[in-house]
């Protein structure tokens, strides 16, 4: 089946179609991720004119018409391993993971609920500095910096248009902070946020 004109008029910056030719369409309906991420990256890399700028909207649009609000299963982020200490799940890794997706495309704010959601379900855990869990928290606080770093250019870029709620994620942010270092604190534990809490304390809203 031969593909649909795709004709641009000249009074016009971006393309008139909302799909794909059929071959193409089949490709991707069955190409393996792991082939698909390297031609994303090559693509993103091309030079093309404004295709990053595209992508990272078609990507936000994406996101946020799934529902960027949706939020981990608390009770499932972590479980008692065999040997007794709490070990991360699968959910866990799937939290971060869509938390890294969102600060990725520029969407910083929604990724901070997301991870702040993470901390707040830590209250209440003990750890052992070096053992599993603490590496998993390691990981989640570098992840935290990073969501912040791209809420700030989301915010400069204007694309964040609730400031109320932007101070409430960040408010938020700071309390589940606070809350776990004062835990932490109380049984002399190893504090796996520190990076984080530096960065959400000289944060200028």
């Amino acid at each position: 089946m031969p593909a649909p004109d795709v004709s641009i008029p000249t009074n016009v910056t971006h393309p008139v179609v909302g799909h794909v030719n059929l071959m193409v369409d089949t490709f991707l309906a069955n190409v393996d991720s792991d082939d698909l991420r390297p031609l994303v990256r090559r693509l993103l890399s091309s030079g093309l004119p404004g295709i990053a700028k595209t992508f990272g909207e078609v990507a936000r649009g994406y996101y946020s018409s799934k529902g960027e609000e949706c939020k981990p299963n608390y009770e499932s982020l972590f479980r008692r391993g065999e040997q007794g200490a709490v070990v991360p799940t699968e959910d866990f890794n799937e939290a971060l993971i869509h938390g890294r997706s969102l600060y990725g495309i520029g969407m910083g704010l929604a990724a901070l609920e997301v991870l702040a959601f993470i901390v707040s379900a830590t209250v209440g855990i003990r750890w052992r500095e070096g053992d599993k869990l603490y590496g998993a928290l390691v990981v989640l606080d570098s992840d935290i910096t990073q969501a912040i770093q791209s809420c700030k250019e989301e915010k400069e870029s204007g694309r964040i248009v609730d400031q109320t709620r932007m101070r409430k994620v960040v408010e938020n942010l700071r309390s589940v902070l606070k809350e776990s270092s004062e835990e932490v604190r109380s049984w002399d534990g190893a504090f796996p946020f520190d990076k984080a809490a530096s960065s959400v304390q000289y944060w200028k809203i």
